[in-house]
C-alpha cells in the first residue's frame, strides 16, 4: 500500500476530519470522522478543501486508534485466524505497531480443532495465542496440538476446552506452573460423571478475569483463587463430590475480588455426606459485600444457599437465578431477608409456572420478557409430581412474602407440557389459598389455560371471597375461558367480593371458542413405527413439533386398527409386496426388500405417486 493513498476530507462548517483509506483497488474500509474545535468565524461561502498528506506526519497513537477502528470484525473480509496479517505486511512501521499492541488489537493466533499447531507456530510471530478446542473425540494431532501451546505459557491468553476426560486430564497436569497472561479460562467434560478432574495446586493465572469450570473441580479450600483478584466472572457448576466446598471458603476468596460482576454456582448433588448440612450450621463469617456483582446464579439445596446468601451483601445485583433440588420443606429467612433488601429485586410483575419437571416463581419488571433472556429473579424447584409443585409453589411463596407484597400483577402459568398426574391429582384447596396469601398487593390476576378450573373451584370454597388476606387488593381477575363459562366459574367468588366491599372486575378472554382443556392427547404405541401398515416414507418422516402432534394424532384415528396385524389369527398370512428396485438407504440388510401393504380402507386413499411404480398391490 502507497504511503500517498491517504485522503482527509474538511468541511468549514462540519468541524469534522474525514480519513479514508485508498488501496491501488479503491478504497479500502469505511470513513472515521475525528472531531475537531470549530473553526473561527469566516465570511467566505462553504467549499471541501481536498488536502493531501503522507502516512509518515501520522503518529503511533493516531495510527494505533485508526487500527482500533478497523478491527477484522468481519470473516468474510478478513481471514478468521491471522486477519491482522494484511495490515502487518504493509510496512516495517505497521508491523512493529501491531505485534507491540497486540492485546489492544485483539491480534492473536487462534489453535483450535485441526489446525496444524506445532507445525506452524515456529514459523508465526510471538503473538498471543487461543486454545479453543470444543470436540467430544480428541485426535491425536489435537492433544499434540494443546500440550504443545499449553507449554508456551508466557503467550497463552485465552484457554476453551471442551473436551473428553482423557484428554482434559492431560491438558491439566500440564496446567501446573503461572499463565502470567492469561485472561479467560473455561474448561468442562463432556461426560456428565464424576471423573474427578482437579486443577493443580501449583496453577497461578494473576491476570485471569474469566474462570468457569464444569464438572472441574479447584483444589481444597479454593486455595488457586488466592491470586486471582482480577476477577470479572467466577462460574463453577457440576461441581461434584471430589469438588464439594464449604460456603466459607468461597466467603473468604470473595473479599478479594472487587471487580467481580457474575458469580454461578451449581451442585449435581444435595450433599457429599450425611453430616454436610451440620457443618453448614456453624458460626457465620462476617458478610462480604460485593458492589459490583449484578448476576448471582445458584443451584443446589437450600440449606446451602441460605448459609452462602447470609454471608454476602450485594446492594446493586439486578439478576438473582436460584434451582432447587426437591426437598420436604423450604426454611428461607436468610433469602428472604436479602430479596427484601435488595432495591433491583423489588419488582411488581410475578409468575408462577408449573411444568413438567419443575415449578418456578418468577418476577421481573412490568413488561414480560417475551425474548431468551433471563428474568430478574427465578426460583425454581425441581418437581415432577403436580400436588407436589403447588406444595412447594405455596412455601417458597410464603417464605418471599416480603418481597412478593410488592407485587401488582399476578400470573399463573401452565407450562408447554404438565406433569403426567396434573388431571388425576386431588389438589387440596388451602395449598391454592395458602399461596395467594403472599400476594396481598395483586391487583391484576391472569388464569392461564389448563389452571383456570383449578383455581375456579379454590376460589368457591368455602368464604374465600369473604377472607380479608386472600389477595386483599385484587381488582381484575382475567381468566383463559370465554365469556359464556365466566359466570358459571366464578360467580360467586365475585358475589362475595361484592359483599365485602371489594369488587373485582372480570375480564373475559377474547378467545370466544375458549372451553375446558380436555387431556393430553394419549402417547403412541411403543411399536408403533414398526407396524406393518406404516407406509415407508412416512415412517422415516422428520420430527414433528409439539403443535403438530395434535394434528398428527387426529388423523391417524382412523389408520390405526384396534389391534395390530400380527394379533390377528394365525391362520392369516398377509400380503407381501416384492421392491423390484429399492433404494440404497431403505434397503434392508438381507437379500430382498420386503414391506407389509396397508389395510384395504386405506389402499383406496393412497395416490399413484404414494404406490410406487413398480408396487406388486394397487
Amino acid at each position: 500500500m502507497p504511503f500517498d493513498d491517504w485522503a482527509i476530507l474538511s468541511h468549514p462548517l462540519s468541524h469534522t476530519i474525514n480519513v479514508q483509506i485508498y488501496s491501488a483497488q479503491g478504497r479500502l474500509g469505511s470513513t472515521m470522522d475525528l472531531d475537531l474545535p470549530p473553526p473561527p468565524p469566516t465570511l467566505e461561502e462553504p467549499e471541501y478543501h481536498m488536502l493531501y498528506t503522507s502516512i509518515k506526519t501520522l503518529n503511533d497513537d493516531v495510527l494505533l486508534n485508526i487500527f482500533n477502528h478497523f478491527q477484522p470484525d468481519d470473516e468474510n473480509i478478513w481471514k478468521p485466524r491471522l486477519g491482522w496479517f494484511k495490515l502487518a505486511h504493509v510496512c516495517r512501521r505497521w508491523r512493529r505497531l501491531i505485534y507491540e499492541s497486540a492485546f489492544h488489537l485483539d491480534a492473536h493466533i487462534l489453535c483450535t480443532k485441526g489446525a496444524p499447531v506445532v507445525f506452524t507456530l515456529p514459523f508465526l510471530p510471538p503473538l498471543p495465542l487461543v486454545i479453543d478446542y470444543q470436540s467430544t473425540i480428541t485426535r491425536a494431532q489435537d492433544e499434540l496440538g494443546i500440550s504443545h501451546a499449553l507449554r508456551l505459557r508466557d503467550r497463552v491468553r485465552r484457554v476453551d476446552l471442551h473436551i473428553p476426560p482423557s484428554s482434559l486430564r492431560k491438558s491439566l497436569m500440564l496446567m501446573d506452573e503461572p499463565f502470567p497472561r492469561l485472561e479467560h479460562l473455561s474448561l468442562s467434560s463432556t461426560i456428565d460423571e464424576d471423573t474427578s478432574l482437579i486443577i493443580p495446586k501449583t496453577f497461578l493465572a494473576p491476570n485471569l478475569r474469566h474462570l468457569k469450570l464444569l464438572g472441574v473441580s479447584l483444589p481444597s479450600e479454593l486455595s488457586s483463587l488466592s491470586y486471582t483478584v482480577f476477577l470479572v466472572t467466577l462460574t463453577l457448576e457440576n461441581i461434584r463430590d471430589s469438588g464439594y466446598f464449604l460456603p466459607k471458603y468461597l466467603i473468604t476468596r470473595l473479599r478479594l475480588f472487587r471487580q467481580l460482576e457474575e458469580l454461578s454456582i451449581g451442585f449435581s448433588i444435595p450433599l457429599p455426606h450425611s453430616s454436610a448440612e451440620g457443618e453448614l450450621l456453624d458460626e457465620l463469617e462476617t458478610p462480604a459485600t460485593l458492589l459490583k456483582l449484578k448476576r448471582f446464579t445458584f443451584r443446589g439445596i437450600s440449606a446451602y444457599l441460605e448459609s452462602l446468601i447470609a454471608q454476602i451483601r450485594a446492594p446493586h445485583l439486578e439478576q438473582l437465578i436460584i434451582t432447587l433440588l426437591d426437598q420436604v420443606t423450604f426454611a428461607l429467612p436468610h433469602l428472604s431477608h436479602f430479596t427484601n433488601t435488595t432495591e433491583g429485586l423489588k419488582l411488581p410483575t410475578a409468575e408462577v409456572i408449573f411444568d413438567r419437571d419443575a415449578v418456578a416463581v418468577v418476577m421481573d419488571h412490568r413488561k414480560l420478557q417475551l425474548d431468551n433472556r433471563a428474568s430478574s429473579f427465578s426460583l425454581r424447584v425441581m418437581c415432577n409430581v403436580f400436588d407436589r409443585q403447588i406444595n412447594c409453589a405455596a412455601q417458597i411463596c410464603c417464605a418471599l412474602r416480603p418481597v412478593l407484597s410488592g407485587v401488582e400483577q399476578l400470573t399463573l402459568v401452565d407450562g408447554l407440557w404438565m406433569p403426567a398426574d396434573w388431571e388425576d391429582s386431588d389438589i387440596d384447596d388451602a395449598m391454592w389459598h395458602k399461596l395467594f396469601r403472599s400476594f396481598i398487593g395483586a391487583k391484576r390476576l391472569h388464569i392461564c389455560r389448563i389452571l383456570q378450573w383449578e383455581i375456579a373451584h379454590a376460589l368457591q370454597t368455602g368464604d374465600a371471597g369473604l377472607d380479608p388476606g386472600l389477595l386483599p387488593n385484587l381488582q381484575e381477575l382475567a381468566p383463559d375461558i370465554s365469556a359464556r363459562d365466566t359466570g358459571n366459574s366464578f360467580t360467586s367468588f365475585i358475589d362475595a367480593r361484592q359483599v365485602a366491599g371489594r369488587p373485582v372486575r372480570l375480564l373475559p378472554s377474547p378467545v370466544p371458542h375458549a372451553r375446558r382443556p380436555r387431556r393430553r392427547f394419549p402417547p403412541l404405541p411403543r411399536d408403533f413405527w414398526e407396524l406393518p401398515y406404516i407406509h415407508e416414507p412416512f415412517r422415516y418422516r422428520p420430527l414433528l413439533a409439539p403443535w403438530d402432534f395434535s394434528h398428527l394424532w387426529r388423523d391417524l384415528q382412523d389408520i390405526l386398527p384396534v389391534q395390530p396385524v400380527r394379533n390377528l389369527p394365525v391362520p392369516y398370512v398377509p400380503p407381501v409386496r416384492v421392491e423390484l428396485n429399492p433404494p440404497l438407504s431403505s434397503r434392508p440388510t438381507h437379500s430382498v426388500g420386503i414391506q407389509y401393504p396397508p389395510p384395504k380402507h386405506i389402499r383406496s386413499r393412497l395416490r399413484p405417486s404414494h404406490r410406487g411404480a413398480g408396487s406388486a398391490w394397487r
